[in-house]
């Protein structure tokens, strides 16, 4: 049976990935067509739309983990299978705001640079969090139940999962650490 927390991952990776049709949309239309500002604010506005719809889910997913009692290794496997799935994600939304930025040009759009770039962190550093937490608090609730002195290679991942790009490396040395815990662990 899959747990909550593992529904809820997998349901925001896919969610993610629908977000970025929007952006997918407009490099077609920048690629084919003289774009307008007023379709490029549409977009701008559906961007912030679905930055935000990732951080309610974010929460829920959170609330869930800590809740969570009988939550097993599936879940470090789960939430390091979804960093990995979302390196493409990640791919095309630095070019969708590459791109948004660089057709900013129009003096009044010059404006919405910075905010541009915030929406952009915002929402990738939200996906990043939220798919980083399952394995963060089942590891400490792990850790901290059965009285167990983490390894660096944990730790290192546990740090890890909190910054941009390296939270892939830090999933997988999340992963590999914690089978070298369930080694040491003694019976009780």
């Amino acid at each position: 049976m899959v747990s909550r927390s593992r529904k809820i991952l997998i349901i925001q990776t896919i969610l993610l990935y629908f977000l970025i049709l929007p952006g997918l949309t407009l490099l077609i239309i920048i690629r084919f067509n003289e774009i307008p500002t007023e379709v490029l604010i549409g977009f701008l506005i559906a961007s912030i739309v679905c930055s935000l719809l990732t951080l309610p889910l974010s929460i829920v997913s959170f609330i869930f983990s800590l809740i969570q009692k009988n939550e097993n290794q599936k879940l470090l496997k789960t939430s390091m299978i979804v960093k990995l799935v979302l390196i493409p994600y990640y791919v095309i939304n630095f070019i969708y705001c590459f791109v948004l930025i660089a057709v900013a040009g129009n003096p009044w759009m010059m404006i919405g640079i910075p905010f541009i770039i915030f929406i952009s962190f915002f929402n990738t550093y939200c996906s990043v969090l939220s798919t980083s937490l399952h394995s963060f608090v089942f590891v400490l609730k792990y850790l901290i139940k059965n009285k167990i002195k983490p390894n660096p290679a944990t730790i290192v991942g546990l740090v890890f999962h909190f910054f941009f790009c390296i939270d892939v490396i830090g999933g997988i040395l999340l992963c590999l650490g914690f089978k070298d815990l369930k080694k040491v662990e003694l019976p009780s």
